[in-house]
């Protein structure tokens, strides 16, 4: 990626890619707009070109990224999830996990970043913990 960066005319790709899939996902938002404004589809368009940097730099780089969507029935895992439910009267993260809450939907993915060093040693952290709706055993 870092070489297909420094290709003459990657700009132009780049923008011309962000742009088609910017229209793809425009067909699919504008019709679900209650309130339409005229700055809409360039909100849009910064979105996606903001998607494609973030692809772009994660690919020009020796480290590894993994997404994993936490599976329905999977038990909550508070080092790894962040509970979403909306209701206000929810147990905190560490009753839902000793109590075995499981995931009813994956929202987001749990992103993980691992690189290796000179030395040959692996390092491996978390991005963004998952953020999932929970099931508890009540």
């Amino acid at each position: 990626m870092s070489l297909l960066r420094q290709r003459p005319g990657f700009d132009d790709f780049f923008n011309a890619i962000s742009r088609s899939r910017g229209n793809e996902l425009w067909e699919i938002v504008k019709p679900m707009m209650h309130q339409k404004s005229s700055r809409d589809w360039e909100d849009l368009f910064e979105l996606v070109q903001e998607a494609h940097k973030l692809a772009l730099m994660m690919y020009s780089g020796a480290e590894e990224y993994k997404f994993e969507t936490p599976t329905i029935g999977q038990r909550f895992q508070r080092a790894t999830m962040i509970q979403r439910d909306p209701w206000t009267n929810v147990n905190p993260p560490e009753q839902l996990e000793a109590s075995g809450a499981t995931v009813r939907l994956g929202i987001t993915p749990h992103v993980t970043i691992r690189s290796n060093n000179a030395a040959g040693h692996v390092r491996s952290a978390t991005v963004l913990p998952a953020q999932v709706l929970i099931k508890t055993g009540s």
